[in-house]
Protein backbone atom coordinates (compact mmCIF):
# COMPACT_ATOMS: atom_id res chain seq x y z
CA UNK A 1 0.00 0.00 0.00
CA UNK A 2 1.12 3.47 -0.80
CA UNK A 3 1.58 5.93 2.03
CA UNK A 4 0.25 9.40 1.49
CA UNK A 5 1.43 12.39 3.37
CA UNK A 6 -0.83 15.30 3.81
CA UNK A 7 0.91 18.57 3.21
CA UNK A 8 -0.54 21.88 4.24
CA UNK A 9 0.63 25.32 3.33
CA UNK A 10 0.06 28.37 5.45
CA UNK A 11 0.06 31.76 3.83
CA UNK A 12 -0.07 35.09 5.45
CA UNK A 13 -2.88 36.84 3.64
CA UNK A 14 -2.48 40.02 5.63
CA UNK A 15 -0.15 42.29 3.72
CA UNK A 16 1.66 44.40 6.23
CA UNK A 17 2.80 47.77 5.14
CA UNK A 18 5.70 49.28 6.96
CA UNK A 19 5.29 52.65 5.30
CA UNK A 20 4.19 54.34 8.52
CA UNK A 21 7.21 52.97 10.38
CA UNK A 22 9.54 54.20 7.65
CA UNK A 23 7.98 57.66 7.63
CA UNK A 24 8.31 57.99 11.41
CA UNK A 25 11.93 56.77 11.26
CA UNK A 26 12.75 59.31 8.54
CA UNK A 27 11.10 62.16 10.48
CA UNK A 28 13.01 61.31 13.66
CA UNK A 29 16.22 60.90 11.67
CA UNK A 30 15.84 64.37 10.17
CA UNK A 31 15.12 65.85 13.61
CA UNK A 32 18.23 64.16 15.03
CA UNK A 33 20.43 65.49 12.22
CA UNK A 34 19.10 69.03 12.61
CA UNK A 35 19.61 68.90 16.39
CA UNK A 36 23.13 67.58 15.81
CA UNK A 37 23.82 70.57 13.55
CA UNK A 38 22.57 72.88 16.30
CA UNK A 39 24.80 71.22 18.86
CA UNK A 40 27.85 71.45 16.59
CA UNK A 41 27.13 75.10 15.81
CA UNK A 42 26.68 75.83 19.50
CA UNK A 43 29.95 74.12 20.43
CA UNK A 44 31.87 75.89 17.67
CA UNK A 45 30.34 79.27 18.48
CA UNK A 46 28.83 79.75 15.03
CA UNK A 47 27.92 83.25 13.89
CA UNK A 48 24.21 83.86 14.48
CA UNK A 49 24.18 86.37 11.63
CA UNK A 50 24.67 83.51 9.18
CA UNK A 51 21.34 82.62 7.55
CA UNK A 52 21.95 78.87 7.61
CA UNK A 53 22.83 78.86 11.31
CA UNK A 54 19.91 81.13 12.08
CA UNK A 55 17.58 78.78 10.16
CA UNK A 56 18.79 75.73 12.06
CA UNK A 57 18.30 77.57 15.36
CA UNK A 58 14.80 78.67 14.32
CA UNK A 59 13.78 75.16 13.23
CA UNK A 60 15.11 73.47 16.37
CA UNK A 61 13.86 76.05 18.85
CA UNK A 62 10.59 74.13 19.33
CA UNK A 63 12.45 70.92 20.24
CA UNK A 64 14.86 72.70 22.56
CA UNK A 65 12.02 74.45 24.40
CA UNK A 66 10.23 71.10 24.72
CA UNK A 67 13.33 69.61 26.34
CA UNK A 68 13.66 72.58 28.67
CA UNK A 69 10.15 71.84 29.94
CA UNK A 70 11.43 68.52 31.29
CA UNK A 71 14.03 70.23 33.43
CA UNK A 72 11.35 72.44 34.99
CA UNK A 73 9.61 69.33 36.30
CA UNK A 74 12.54 68.39 38.52
CA UNK A 75 12.31 68.85 42.25
CA UNK A 76 13.82 72.09 43.60
CA UNK A 77 16.82 70.27 45.10
CA UNK A 78 17.92 69.02 41.69
CA UNK A 79 17.55 72.48 40.10
CA UNK A 80 19.45 74.30 42.83
CA UNK A 81 22.94 75.36 41.73
CA UNK A 82 25.75 73.58 43.46
CA UNK A 83 27.68 75.57 46.01
CA UNK A 84 31.41 75.80 45.78
CA UNK A 85 33.53 74.63 48.64
CA UNK A 86 34.46 77.46 50.95
CA UNK A 87 37.90 77.26 52.51
CA UNK A 88 37.41 80.18 54.87
CA UNK A 89 37.83 79.45 58.60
Amino acid sequence: MEQMTKQTETRNTKQESHIAQRIVAIIFGVIEVILAFRLIFKLLGANLKNDFVLGIYAITQFFVESLKAFSLGLPPVARRPRRSLSLQP
